[in-house]
């Protein structure tokens, strides 16, 4: 489930902090509710990205000592687990946001954030720039949502750092890839070999200057 990561979903308090409205208990108790239904729903998305990519996985220096890369849990259980977690995910957001699908904004977002994970977890982690864009993207809907849950009006230049900073964190994460397969020559991402760290270093160069300049 991943637990640790669940930090990442502290993005959905961004905009109760932004707009300084972050001590407002109702406002706060309505972004946290929605917080931990994201992070159920990440586990689930986590599990599932380990089941696709246990092979994977089981080549990585610090990935193949997760529970399914390590044998420690077959994949039956862990796809049972990640089908019932589902479920009480579903159960929980249809409870605390009832209102019909097409009239209810936070649940389109958790939809759409569940349809672009499996797009990305089936077929857009393997194409280069675009998984890095998939990732930032996923941010901005948990930014959205949080804005959503806390009645809060985004700004423009908060989406576009969320956005720009996120998909900083992506292309790092993908340099140190890189930099795994060049050390041990083993590939742990299929689309690692599709960019050169020259062209990282430069696009993260980049990016910090204009997530100085957003913020």
């Amino acid at each position: 489930m991943r637990p640790q990561q669940w930090v990442k979903n502290g993005i959905l308090f961004f905009p109760l902090f932004f707009a300084q409205e972050i001590g407002k208990g109702d406002k706060l108790l309505h972004v946290f509710i929605l917080f931990v239904g994201f992070c159920l729903l990440s586990s689930c998305i986590y599990i599932l990205n380990d089941l696709l990519d246990i092979q994977e996985d089981r080549l990585h220096p610090t990935k193949r000592f997760r529970p399914l890369a390590a044998g420690e849990i077959s994949s039956g259980k862990a796809f049972a687990f990640m089908l019932s977690l589902l479920g009480i995910t579903t159960v929980y957001v249809g409870y605390f946001y009832p209102a019909p699908l097409l009239e209810n904004r936070i649940v389109l977002l958790v939809v759409a954030y569940v349809l672009l994970n499996l797009l990305y977890s089936c077929l857009l982690k393997r194409i280069q720039i675009v998984d890095a864009m998939v990732i930032a993207c996923g941010f901005v809907i948990r930014l959205e949502a949080g804005a959503e849950a806390g009645g809060i009006d985004l700004s423009h230049w908060l989406i576009i750092m969320t956005f720009i900073l996120s998909l900083f964190l992506a292309f790092a994460k993908r340099l140190d890839d890189l930099r795994n397969f060049f050390a041990t020559g083993v590939v742990s991402r299929k689309n690692v070999t599709g960019y050169t760290i020259d062209f990282l270093n430069v696009v993260l160069a980049f990016l910090s200057a204009v997530i100085t300049i957003v913020y």
